[in-house]
């Protein structure tokens, strides 16, 4: 992560050689080139864990009395914008199939069973009648000694009727828990797809990494940037090879 950061950084680096150039390019009428802009950095910044609604921007405190304070300055801003509620519809409907999977877990047989299993589970071998005493004796795991017991002490019926409600709540489970892997590849996704768009509209951003980027931008881009509705925006200062102390370089 590290190092794609740095990568991310020397690809700003070119895209703020560029724009200084054609900064360079628009030479007044008198021969001298217009100035170059300043590079402002801040930081470093301790994880505050703070973000920004979805349809919102929320500037760091500093970067935010840094800007008013430059004003219209040519000044550009070492930032790191992160996307805030990237995932929330998966997480959204994550949450639906945690539910289904619950109202399958509570399936009366499906808790008729797992509450004889923990009754089982506390009573001592020595006090079980003979016949659940001796499945507790296999040797193998108390689930599954449990089950040959049930089994054999109900019907075909009963026991088809535990295996079909038990292998539907495992299904759901199981795609309730494979959601998590799907997490940082979409988060990822959408905030290069984010860095695209923001780039299309003039701003100097690159994908840093899961659901960050990272920056040169104006104090005007700062205080008006171009919101995507779908998402929050939480500007920080950068974590950049150069970042110490707060510094302005000409």
């Amino acid at each position: 992560m590290k190092r794609k950061g740095v990568v991310a950084f020397c690809i700003l680096a070119a895209m703020s050689l560029a724009f200084i150039a054609g900064c360079g390019a628009g030479s007044n009428n008198s021969g001298q080139d217009a100035p170059a802009p300043a590079i402002v950095r801040g930081g470093p910044v301790a994880d505050t864990g703070e973000s920004a609604p979805v349809g919102q921007v929320n500037v760091y405190d500093e970067l935010a009395e840094q800007t008013k304070a430059i004003g219209s300055k040519n000044a550009l801003f070492v930032v790191k914008v992160v996307l805030c509620g990237v995932t929330n519809d998966l997480a959204e409907e994550q949450e639906k199939i945690h539910d289904a999977y619950m109202d399958a877990r509570n399936a009366p047989i499906v808790q008729e069973y797992w509450e004889q299993y923990d009754e089982w589970l506390r009573i001592p071998i020595e006090k079980l009648d003979a016949d659940a005493a001796q499945f507790r004796g296999t040797g193998e795991s108390m689930p599954d000694s449990f089950y040959a017991y049930w089994v054999s002490t109900h019907t075909e019926e009963e026991k088809a009727a535990y295996d079909a409600a038990w292998a539907a709540a495992q299904e759901k489970y199981n795609v309730y828990i494979s959601m998590y892997d799907d997490f940082p590849q979409v988060c990822a996704e959408r905030t290069f797809e984010e860095a695209n768009r923001l780039q299309d509209e003039g701003l100097m951003l690159v994908w840093k990494g899961y659901s960050e980027m990272i920056g040169l931008l104006t104090g005007e881009q700062i205080m008006r940037f171009p919101v995507n509705e779908r998402y929050g925006y939480y500007i920080v200062w950068a974590d950049t090879p150069e970042t110490g102390e707060f510094a302005t370089d000409a």
